[in-house]
């Protein structure tokens, strides 16, 4: 972009010596300051706020210096009352909030601490979660970073925070004590080494010893 507009423009002056020349005069003088005035909003030298009534078309990128954050639908440094149409990539820096439905077209690449675990998605074969670790394990956390549940790239699901140790497919449950009646139904759980079942009335069987 040019340091300024050419000089002729702001050169361009009438004689006002007569009724008609003057008000030419005036006019010429009115176009001078919008020129001028236009000059110093492409030049960053001042603000200026604009209603477009029809289709605004950008061959170049649209970049806005306002840091405004959003909190709502109405606030933040870009606003739209109509939807948002993005052909490629969307990077979003702070956090994203969703009001209504979200529909997957294709996967979602999840990152976060302690790892990155997985690919949700696919819409014809329902949900979807594949591990993307070096492991190829698939983890649930709880209260940070305390593992719950593990399924292994072999198969074998682990219970708890032990390591795999079973074969292809097998079911690994970490020792646990001081298990409760449960109010209905049973508890199957290791304590010990030993497999054992608690049911609602408070009997524990032994199915397998350590």
């Amino acid at each position: 972009m040019p340091a300024s507009f050419p000089s002729s423009v702001k050169a361009f002056t009438t004689k006002a010596d007569g009724p008609g020349n003057t008000i030419l005069a005036a006019y010429v003088n009115d176009l001078q300051a919008e020129v001028a005035a236009i000059e110093n909003c492409l030049l960053g030298n001042t603000a200026f706020s604009a209603v477009v009534g029809g289709t605004l078309t950008l061959t170049g990128a649209l970049i806005g210096n306002d840091t405004t954050d959003s909190t709502s639908i109405t606030t933040g440094a870009f606003q739209t009352d109509g939807g948002l149409g993005v052909a490629k990539a969307l990077w979003v820096g702070g956090l994203a909030n969703i009001a209504g439905a979200v529909t997957l077209q294709s996967t979602v690449t999840l990152t976060a601490n302690p790892a990155t675990y997985g690919v949700i998605g696919d819409g014809t074969n329902g949900l979807g979660l594949a591990a993307t670790n070096a492991s190829g394990q698939v983890r649930f956390y709880s209260g940070g970073t305390t593992r719950r549940l593990m399924i292994t790239s072999d198969g074998q699901i682990v219970i708890g925070t032990m390591s795999a140790n079973g074969a292809a497919s097998a079911i690994n449950m970490t020792n646990t004590s001081g298990v409760g009646t449960p109010t209905g139904g049973g508890i199957l759980y290791v304590e010990s080494g030993a497999l054992r079942f608690r049911g609602s009335s408070g009997t524990i069987t032994t199915v397998a010893v350590a």
